[in-house]
């Protein structure tokens, strides 16, 4: 784990067990390494003055929360948490470190076994400005793995009372359109230009969109036992939508 102490002591058995005079190994050693001391010492005095003062990370921290994954499947899987306001890094079981912004989206982690010492991430972010990539100085490179959509239903509906919302839905002002299909079991979602959202029920008539990075909603309006209408909400606004078939 980076430290001489197991040679000082190989060689301090050798020497027992072949009866030969007691030899400081320790000390020899410690000289030995010294040099490599001081230089490692005087690296961090450099990226030290090397970081740049008065910058900030370029999202909220847990924006940066998630789990990444080498893509070579050489180092399995790291994930990023939040903790008490603060980032954490674990690559379990060993490696478990406290992380500190040291400029811009990179971050110093203090890792909780002492011998691992102190690494650098770094993490990039994608054309659309979302956290995709981690660099673990000395480790490697992750990439985030996209988040499991949260499906599950508050309310067990049948398939027959599912398929009472199966329609297309339309509104004028502000022109907008989508269907809610029935495919697997479940219901889903399909607005134009987007993929196909999963349904899970909040109540008998609403619903939540999962696998979605924003929170919206369908609420169903229901006449004479036939769905009439849906009010789509989503960021605080809200759309009555009418059902044409």
């Amino acid at each position: 784990n980076g430290t001489s102490l197991p040679n000082a002591l190989m060689l301090r058995i050798m020497d027992a067990y072949l009866g030969v005079s007691d030899k400081d190994w320790s000390t020899d050693i410690y000289e030995a390494i010294q040099p490599l001391i001081e230089q490692q010492e005087e690296q961090a005095r450099k990226r030290e003055a090397e970081r740049v003062a008065g910058t900030s990370p370029t999202h909220p921290l847990d924006a940066y929360v998630g789990t990444f994954a080498d893509p070579d499947s050489l180092y399995g899987e790291a994930e990023v948490r939040l903790e008490d306001g603060l980032l954490v890094l674990a690559r379990e079981p060993a490696f478990v470190g406290d992380m500190e912004h040291w400029h811009y989206n990179t971050f110093r982690a203090t890792w909780r076994d002492p011998l691992l010492g102190k690494a650098f991430v770094t993490f990039s972010h994608d054309h659309d400005g979302e956290i995709d990539e981690m660099q673990i100085q000395g480790i490697g490179t992750f990439e985030r793995l996209p988040e499991v959509a949260d499906s599950t239903n508050a309310v067990e509906l049948t398939e027959d009372q599912l398929r009472a919302f199966v329609g297309r839905y339309t509104a004028e002002q502000p022109p907008l359109d989508l269907s809610v299909e029935f495919l697997d079991g479940r219901l889903q979602a399909v607005l134009p230009g987007q993929p196909a959202y999963a349904m899970a029920t909040v109540t008998e008539t609403s619903f939540r969109l999962t696998g979605i990075p924003i929170e919206v909603t369908m609420e169903f309006a229901v006449e004479q036992g036939e769905v009439v209408s849906v009010v789509l909400t989503q960021q605080g606004n809200s759309f009555t939508l009418q059902r044409v078939r």
